[in-house]
């Protein structure tokens, strides 16, 4: 009966089952004393808030992330006067760009190499290699060769089963795959044949005895294949910087044992090594001498204009907006915050409302007001002052568009017959004082920086007392004078019955007879 090689490896050998995948990593590292000349970088990006500077996103989804940069921008190193071209190079995915060499100053082509060994291992197993990666301060890489020299190695124990002498064989094949970055992938195979005579069966299925061929370890083919990656048709990012390129080698096996008269027991053991190399091929640069040099810009990405340019990513360069250009004086370390800001047109707008409902904001029921006056000023983000004025229309609206990312003021005249009511911030952010807004616009449009109006309250009636009715004064009548009356003597006459009275003040009086 014949038995499979995994399941015996596993019980009788103590190898560890095919599921499970050993990692071993091995690094070799050639090292040496070199000079790192100093670099010129920067980027090239979206001032999204206008001030000049990368600094991480203020609003938005993207807030408090690196303001984005623009890929596949041409730049190029000129000398001090700006005539002649020392590099040239774009923009990466993030906007970067650096230059570390002259190379209008030539050199012959140069190699690298970096090697090392990759052990015996089971197959069914994966394990990683580790090689250097191309230092840059070397030169511009042109192309990494990846080459592999893989082995494969076996042992056959084969046990004849049968009553009759036999010839028994193992036919073995072999595949290491080795996977490393930019689809660097190279597979290779290995095939052999192992076997020999045995006599009968001894009546022990002990892989022991005369009935039994060992074929002892033997290394039955060894192949060595290249794959070339060239710089401009495959990527070779993984290759280049510091630390170390990953090169992972999978190794399998399967095995076939040609049956004779009898039945079988076979024991197989198998593994793999490796002799792996990378060839860096690369054209030695001039490195770059302490002195003055000219960053160029070569596009403005569309859609964008020319913001202010900065060599210290700190303070913009006055005037520097449309220049493309930065003067660099490189010392003995790296300068690489030349940067080159874009800025993206935006806009501004609102609107001027009564609040009747006393909302304290533009919610239904309020009414808009037109032919207001409202004016904005500031400086945008190519250094510029800005001074417009327009008015708001019939649905009570007012807009500014155009606009570059800035820092700007929004003041409102206050419309006639109205009172100032509650102003509302919009969506860029800012402050407000009075009637005007302090807005940090970005290249992302501000909506909703509203200014609420209110009638004024009208005032109570007056209430006109009755008139006050005066009496006229009374007229003072002055009494006639009053008559001298003789006193009568003290024995008064007698007299008859008067025939006429009088009155005086002292009482009635009469006369006559």
């Amino acid at each position: 009966m014949l038995q499979s090689l995994r399941r015996l490896l596993e019980e009788l050998s103590n190898h560890p089952p095919s599921g499970r995948r050993p990692t071993a990593r091995l690094a070799i590292e050639a090292l040496e004393d070199r000079w790192v000349p100093s670099t010129i970088g920067g980027s090239v990006y979206d001032d999204s808030n206008g001030n000049g500077i990368r600094d991480n996103v203020t609003t938005g989804a993207a807030t408090g992330t690196l303001e984005t940069g623009y890929a596949n921008v041409p730049i190029q190193l000129r000398n001090a006067t700006g005539t002649v071209v020392l590099d040239s190079t774009t923009t990466d995915a993030n906007g970067h760009y650096s230059f570390s060499f002259n190379k209008s100053v030539t050199a012959p082509p140069a190699t690298k190499v970096f090697e090392a060994d990759l052990p015996l291992i089971n197959t069914d197993s994966t394990r990683t290699v580790s090689l250097s990666k191309f230092d840059l301060s070397l030169g511009t890489l042109t192309s990494v060769d990846v080459i592999a020299d893989s082995s494969l190695t076996a042992q056959a124990t084969i046990e004849n089963l049968g009553n009759s002498p036999t010839h028994v064989s193992a036919e073995i094949d072999g595949t290491v795959t080795f996977q490393g970055p930019g689809g660097a992938t190279l597979t290779e195979t290995q095939t052999g044949t192992l076997g020999g005579d045995v006599a009968a069966f001894d009546g022990n299925a002990d892989l022991k005895g005369t009935d039994t061929y060992d074929s002892g370890q033997q290394q039955l083919a060894a192949q060595e294949k290249t794959i070339t990656l060239t710089a401009g048709q495959q990527d070779l990012s993984g290759f280049i910087g510091t630390g170390m390129v990953d090169l992972t080698a999978n190794a399998s096996a399967t095995t076939n044992c040609a049956k004779g008269p009898g039945n079988l027991l076979a024991m197989i053991h198998t593994g793999s090594s490796a002799h792996v190399k990378i060839v860096y091929h690369y054209t030695p640069g001039t490195p770059l001498s302490p002195g003055q040099y000219v960053v160029v810009k070569g596009a403005t990405p569309p859609g964008t204009t020319d913001g202010l340019e900065t060599n210290d990513n700190v303070t913009p360069i006055p005037g520097s907006q449309g220049k493309n250009q930065i003067v660099v004086n490189l010392g003995t370390t790296d300068s690489l915050q030349n940067n080159f800001a874009e800025l993206t047109p935006t806009s501004v707008m609102g609107i001027v409302y009564q609040d009747v409902t006393g909302s304290g904001s533009y919610t239904a029921g309020n009414l808009p007001i037109a032919n207001v006056t409202i004016t904005l000023t500031g400086t945008n983000g190519a250094g510029a002052a800005v001074n417009q004025v327009t008015q708001t229309i019939g649905d009570g609206t007012y807009q500014f568009l155009g606009l570059l990312p800035g820092q700007y003021q929004i003041t409102e005249t206050q419309p006639a017959g109205y009172l100032q009511g509650t102003n509302n911030i919009g969506t860029s952010g800012g402050t407000v004082s009075g009637d005007t807004f302090t807005v940090p616009l970005t290249s992302t449009p501000g909506y909703y920086y509203d200014f609420g109006e209110v009638k004024p309250t009208a005032p109570p009636p007056i209430v006109v007392p009755p008139p006050i009715v005066v009496p006229p004064p009374q007229q003072l009548v002055t009494p006639p004078p009053q008559e001298t009356v003789t006193p009568p003597p003290s024995t008064p006459p007698t007299f008859g019955a008067p025939s006429k009275f009088f009155l005086t003040g002292s009482g009635w009086g009469g006369w006559g007879f």
